[in-house]
């Protein structure tokens, strides 16, 4: 991913999306071969991207506080009456092209749907198989030690990192320094250098961080663990970094087949996290589990 704006994070290039819509408008051009016999589906894009957009601004309005909220839903509501009329003529193209844009909509709105579902599933089975994270001093309390520092990646910073869990419950040993990490990205290009980390110390020998990095910033994490004003060794031979990865199963049924095989499909194709945070693959260790959905 590629973010062309400085402002707005959402303005971003891919380029396996670029190539693929290549490769959707010269099949189109093929299959349809004039751009007369293109109008239809043209027509019914045009109108129901018009009469979404101004749904969709209406529900924005309609959530806000403002004094002239009814106003400008009043004025909204002409237009979408307007767009709905263009949308029923267009309609009856839909067997000679319209049917296209339709198809296209309902998949990618599909894949939206199943991904945020699935997530929002998968998110809460992880909290409800973790612990929070001030009851890990007691688990240390009579671990073996082990000398080094070991870092935990983990998406929630008021949880024990999975990762710290199965490290435990096999191995039953715990580094002289452990340090839970957790990685957010504001909705900013660069992120000042006071805000780039919050760090609090719970035990002499277990600590909580979180770095911040902007959507234009390269998240690295080694020049960041480096500045940190605890004396822990960081040097990448004293450093082992635990990483969960998780592997998702339709035991759970919570899910429909159709909805798990997509959410499987689309789950899997995330890249290498180590590779993402700048991490020495050598010294990254990945611990699975096993999540029902």
């Amino acid at each position: 991913i590629i973010h062309t704006s400085s402002t707005e994070k959402g303005q971003i290039y891919i380029p396996f999306i670029n190539w693929l819509m290549l490769v959707g408008v010269v099949s189109l051009v093929l299959i349809f071969q004039s751009s007369g016999a293109l109008a239809a589906a043209y027509g019914l894009a045009v109108s129901g991207t018009m009469l979404i957009t101004s749904v969709l601004l209406m529900l924005i309005v309609y959530h806000q506080s403002s004094q002239k909220r009814w106003l400008i839903l009043g004025l909204l509501s002409v237009f979408a009456t307007l767009e709905l009329v263009f949308v029923i003529a267009n309609s009856s193209k839909f067997l000679t092209g319209g049917w296209l844009p339709v198809l296209v909509g309902f998949v990618v709105f599909g894949l939206f749907y199943i991904w945020r579902k699935g997530k929002n599933l998968l998110n809460n089975e992880r909290r409800q198989l973790s612990l929070a994270l001030s009851e890990l001093p007691l688990l240390l309390h009579h671990t073996q030690q082990v000398n080094g520092t070991a870092v935990y990646l983990s998406s929630d910073p008021d949880l024990i990192p999975s990762a710290l869990l199965h490290n435990l419950k096999h191995y039953q040993v715990i580094h002289q320094h452990n340090l839970c990490l957790t990685v957010e990205t504001l909705n900013m290009p660069i992120v000042d250098e006071q805000q780039r980390y919050s760090l609090t110390l719970i035990t002499p020998q277990l600590a909580q961080l979180t770095i911040r990095f902007g959507f234009r910033e390269e998240p690295l994490l080694m020049p960041v663990l480096q500045q940190l004003p605890l004396d822990w060794s960081f040097e990448p031979l004293n450093t082992s970094f635990f990483v969960s990865d998780t592997l998702i199963s339709h035991q759970a049924k919570r899910l429909n087949g159709l909805e798990f095989g997509v959410f499987n499909v689309l789950f899997r194709q995330a890249g290498e996290v180590y590779g993402f945070f700048g991490l020495p693959a050598n010294r990254t260790v990945l611990l699975g589990s096993q999540v029902n959905l």
